[in-house]
């Protein structure tokens, strides 16, 4: 009964942790940023802008950020940005741990091929819905200051919804493909071919 329970839970805990490490992949990373800002800023200075704004994020400064383009409003929000950052960061660390003493009492394969199975229906049901309303409900339960800017503000202008609409189109298709190759990995027609070999 307890086995069934902790596999239960790591079976919603596995999709949760490969999601976050695809994020963390991009999420921090200078060329991933440079490629969208090129594409979708609408500010002459996107570019510089969009680096200074990551170099925030990365440093371990968790004052209020004063950057000069920016209103108080979208310096406080970037502040949050960062502090929701860290907090998902100890979250994932947690998950790690947990997921990797609890995996040895469980089924691991199942745990793989079904947590990925569920994993792919799930990102294809967020391929269905509109970009405009997933990035609305991420926001509400983790901002809980101002997160909603006008089209012509300057943090709008260098991170339109276009680009975060492509940042998270990265994240979920490299997280797509590292579910599709597990659950082919851990699938039960996989493993009796290796036995058969």
């Amino acid at each position: 009964m307890i086995k069934k329970i902790i596999q239960g839970i790591l079976l919603v805990i596995f999709p949760l942790l490969v999601l976050l490490f695809s994020t963390f992949l991009f999420l921090l990373n200078w060329p991933t940023h440079e490629e969208f800002l090129l594409k979708y800023t609408k500010a002459e200075d996107g570019l510089i802008v969009g680096k200074q704004v990551l170099e925030y994020l990365k440093n371990k400064d968790t004052s209020i950020p004063f950057f000069q383009e920016f209103t108080q409003v979208e310096n406080e929000h970037m502040q949050e940005v960062k502090t929701v950052i860290q907090k998902v960061s100890l979250l994932f660390a947690l998950l790690i741990f947990f997921f990797s003493i609890s995996v040895w009492f469980v089924n691991s394969r199942d745990v793989f091929f079904y947590g990925s199975l569920f994993a792919i229906i799930i990102c294809l049901l967020f391929l269905i819905l509109p970009f405009s309303l997933l990035f609305t409900e991420f926001h509400k339960p983790l901002f809980s200051k101002q997160w909603m800017f006008s089209a012509d503000s300057k943090i709008i202008q260098v991170f339109s919804l276009e680009f975060f609409q492509a940042f998270t189109s990265r994240i979920f298709s490299h997280a797509l493909g590292m579910f599709m190759i597990i659950l082919i990995m851990s699938s039960p027609l996989f493993h009796n071919k290796q036995q058969c070999l």
